[in-house]
Parts: C-alpha cells; sequence; structure tokens
C-alpha cells in the first residue's frame, strides 16, 4: 500500500479500524477496495472477493438452488437477470464485494 492511500485508510477507518480488518482478512485490498467504493463500516458489509458479478450472485444465493432442484425440476434460474437485481444492493470494487 502506498503512503497516500495509507494516509486516507487511516483517516477513513481510523487506526484501530484498520488493524481490525487487517486482523480479520489478511487483504489489504479489502481496505483499498473499501475506500475506492467509500465504505462506512468494512465488517458489516464486506462479502468477500469473486471474479464477477455473476460468480457472487451464485455463491451468495447458491444454497437456493439445490432446494429449487429438488422441489421444481422444470425451474431454471436466469442468473443474469438475477444478478441484475442482486447488484442493486452491493456494490463491487476491484473484485471486492459490499453490500450497499
Amino acid at each position: 500500500m502506498e503512503l497516500s492511500e495509507a494516509r486516507k485508510c487511516v483517516k477513513a477507518y481510523g487506526r484501530s479500524g484498520i488493524e481490525e480488518v487487517m486482523d480479520l482478512y489478511k487483504d489489504e485490498g479489502v481496505l483499498l477496495a473499501a475506500l475506492k467504493c467509500e465504505v462506512e463500516d468494512i465488517n458489516n458489509s464486506y462479502e468477500g472477493q469473486h471474479n464477477s458479478d455473476m460468480e457472487f450472485t451464485k455463491e451468495l444465493l447458491g444454497g437456493c438452488e439445490p432446494l429449487l432442484d429438488q422441489l421444481f425440476a422444470y425451474v431454471h434460474v436466469d442468473w443474469e437477470s438475477t444478478t441484475e437485481d442482486v447488484m442493486a444492493d452491493y456494490n463491487e470494487c476491484d473484485g471486492y464485494y459490499f453490500r450497499a
């Protein structure tokens, strides 16, 4: 992390906030992405790192698909449309996802 980024993180989250995030996630990318997305409460909004919005949506809702398969063999999820709807409530910055 560059000095200017570190200063912005300290200003936004305080030293104890940064230490807490680093202890939990061990990834400075979480801090930088949260700063970029203007996330105020990282611990209550961070949802992980994913390669795409659709991958994130499938993981977030993944527990629902097996249930649908068992109950209704003819039900298929439109993941593109579902992803679009889900992303209305989430922010993505550099592959890191946060609840809006």
